[in-house]
């Protein structure tokens, strides 16, 4: 991929609202140019390792960033003088204790010879095996690897991961040649494991991860490895013993909160998340071997933005509200952080007048110069304060949605008027292409000052009247899903058996049906929920314009609906 370069100057420009108590932003261009700089270097270093939450490396940037809270002069939010939210949260799983697998009498070494694959399901199996080849059925019929195969039912599957011809004719097949479609094709030809081997050495070998966010298969499934796929392949039967035992992982994330006392009832939250994807992890989009994920864009960018905004006002404005400089931890998890927060005792969304947030604002197109705000929608003063707004020389771009992949949500959800500053996704979006090298400085200056710009503005209003948008749509091109859903918000962060539901979307399945925020789904037609893979796989059971009960617990008690796809 092409490193793009951005080498300019910072731009100095002079802040003034309508406000007799506002006062010109008069940093210094070469000392904001460097803070930056040193915020955005120090965090996105390789020797933070990518920021992961729940990590070594989370917590190394979370010590940088509770010193510059402390230099910047905020208070510690938390009682005993913290800076410090701790919360936990479910990541990845452990499979080393109790995953087995023997052909032939001879055991494979996990890790080594062999791993379960994310959509494995756990289970013991014992029996014989089948080759089926590649696994594949087109759509038309006219590819089925099947088709004078007999027998099947009960037996291991062995199928390969690549497609005839070798990686460079993927392309033929890829409609219906993803590891997904395998596995469903062999649980419905009667396969009660599956077992995946790969002889094409110019195709990748899937991912050794367990994903949580992803639906599970009812069988075991395992990938293994190199050479020892050969007992598989030069014999027709072969006899197996496979176990599989995958555990939840439960890590640790702090969230970095400071203060600005001015004496008022209500104030303005802003935030930034400063976790990354450490060394790649589900949501990568990169596909080689595991590599530094930097994150200068996401979320290096907006932690330094609001380190900045903390410096500003601490130094320059005694305001109507007062300020919370939130840095969120596993916002790339399925913003657990901000979600903990608003959960706890010390949110109270009457005293909250609104959540600035500020996600990957480090890609200012320097000719377009065009900042998404999302949320403009969530309050009904929005439109008049972005109007009379300085703008820096910025063309702002609205989306009404409070809904949208980044820690605003979390307050929008608890009736909080947002506003999400945005510079777009890019090519090195999830990859270790996101350094800093790539990273506009005079753009993150010209959106932190439209920030401050922003929060003088609001000082000027009593009140900012939440509202809730009709448009629920995630605003940044990320979904949870396609094809058949129930139009809920799933609460990943829940530790309730069952499916939490942080969200309910306007005219949906779900919103019609009667759920409600903060239900908890514990069927869904036939299936017992117990997670969201058991959820993902009932939906998979319905087409639209179908018909089901659903079964939720609320305040404890048992609700029974209907709704219709």
């Amino acid at each position: 991929m092409v490193q793009l370069k951005y080498i300019l100057s910072l731009l100095l420009f002079a802040f003034l609202v309508e406000n007799s108590n506002a006062q010109n932003f008069n940093f210094d261009p070469q000392s904001c140019d460097s803070r930056l700089r040193n915020d955005v270097g120090a965090l996105a270093h390789d020797s933070m390792m990518g920021r992961e939450a729940g990590t070594q490396w989370e917590y190394k940037a979370r010590d940088f960033l509770v010193t510059e809270f402390q230099n910047a002069g905020l208070i510690p939010y938390f009682e005993n003088d913290s800076f410090l939210q701790k919360f936990d949260f479910k990541d990845g799983a452990d499979y080393t204790d109790g995953t087995e697998l023997a052909v032939d009498g001879k055991h494979f070494q996990l890790e080594n010879d062999f791993f379960p694959l994310s959509k494995s399901a756990n289970g013991k199996v014992s029996g014989s095996t089948v080759n089926v080849g590649f696994g594949l059925i087109s759509p038309d019929g006219k590819i089925n690897d099947y088709k004078e195969l007999k027998d099947l039912e009960g037996k291991v599957f062995i199928i390969e991961i690549s497609v005839p011809g070798g990686a460079e004719n993927y392309s033929k097949f890829s409609e219906f040649a993803n590891i997904d479609a395998k596995i469903e094709n062999a649980h419905k030809k009667g396969a009660k494991a599956i077992i995946f081997i790969n002889s094409d050495p110019k195709f990748d070998d899937p991912r050794n991860m367990i994903s949580n966010r992803r639906e599970r298969t009812t069988i075991p499934v395992v990938f293994v490895l190199g050479s020892k796929a050969n007992l598989f392949k030069y014999k027709k039967d072969v006899s197996v013993f496979l176990k599989v035992n995958i555990k939840k992982i439960t890590k640790t994330g702090y969230n970095i909160i400071g203060f600005i006392d001015n004496g008022a009832k209500s104030s303005i939250i802003i935030g930034a998340h400063y976790d990354h994807l450490g060394m790649g992890g589900e949501t990568s989009r990169y596909k080689g071997k595991p590599a530094i994920h930097n994150g200068a864009d996401d979320n290096a960018s907006g932690t330094a933005a609001i380190l900045e905004l903390a410096r500003y006002f601490k130094e320059n404005r005694i305001m109507n509200y007062n300020l919370i400089f939130m840095s969120f931890s596993a916002e790339e998890k399925g913003l657990f952080g901000s979600a903990h927060f608003v959960k706890s005792k010390h949110f109270d969304t009457e005293k909250i007048a609104a959540m600035l947030n500020f996600d990957m604002i480090g890609r200012l197109d320097t000719s377009k110069r065009s900042l998404n705000l999302i949320g403009t929608g969530t309050a009904l003063e929005w439109d008049s304060i972005i109007k009379i707004t300085d703008n820096v020389g910025l063309i702002i771009k609205k989306s009404k949605s409070g809904i949208s992949g980044s820690d605003q949500m979390s307050f929008y959800l608890h009736k909080v008027p947002v506003l999400f500053f945005f510079t777009g996704l890019h090519t090195d979006y999830h990859t270790p292409n996101d350094d800093i090298e790539l990273i506009n400085f005079a753009g993150i200056s010209d959106i932190t000052k439209y920030g401050i710009n922003i929060v003088n503005t609001i000082d000027e209003f009593d009140k900012i009247s939440y509202n809730k948008t009709k448009d629920m749509s995630r605003g940044n091109g990320r979904s949870y899903r396609s094809g058949i859903t129930l139009g809920i918000v799933p609460d990943f962060g829940s530790e309730e058996e069952g499916l939490g539901i942080q969200a309910v979307l306007d005219d949906k399945p779900a919103a019609k049906a009667g759920l409600q925020s903060g239900d908890i789904i514990i069927q869904l037609g036939e299936v017992i929920i117990k997670d969201i893979q058991d959820y993902m796989k009932a939906l998979q059971t319905f087409k639209k314009g179908d018909t089901a009960n659903v079964v939720v617990l609320r305040e404890g008690k048992k609700l029974k609906m209907n709704l219709q796809f």
